[in-house]
């Protein structure tokens, strides 16, 4: 996996020289795709970047969800499979001011 990962960032350092080195050579031509050039030559590496910086966050995300579900026993707590209308059953007195009469102010009655 390691070999496979080198040789495609050696092809994609060599695909970004490339277009370092067309976007040179229309310049120094004249040709009226040196601004399409000069555009991927900004755009292309930005893109690559922040593709990077999203795969990053991505995979330590999907990696400590892992490593939370090991740690439970296999139990994946966030999943809604087969916990369909668990846990929100409301009972009269859950909220104050409700029926119970806790969270009004002392000496006010309920309406």
């Amino acid at each position: 996996m390691r070999s496979i990962q080198r040789i495609l960032a050696i092809l994609g350092a060599a695909a970004l020289f490339g277009l370092v080195v067309l976007t040179l050579v229309l310049a120094v031509t004249g040709s009226p795709y040196f601004m399409a050039s000069f555009y991927a030559m900004i755009v292309v590496p930005v893109f690559i970047y922040g593709y990077m910086i999203i795969l990053k966050i991505l995979s330590s995300r999907q990696k400590d969800r892992i490593r939370d579900i090991l740690e439970k026993g296999g139990r994946d707590e966030g999943s809604d499979e087969g916990n369909i209308g668990e846990g929100t059953e409301e009972t009269a007195g859950d909220h104050p001011g409700e029926e119970s009469g806790e969270g009004t102010p002392e000496g006010e009655e309920k309406i």
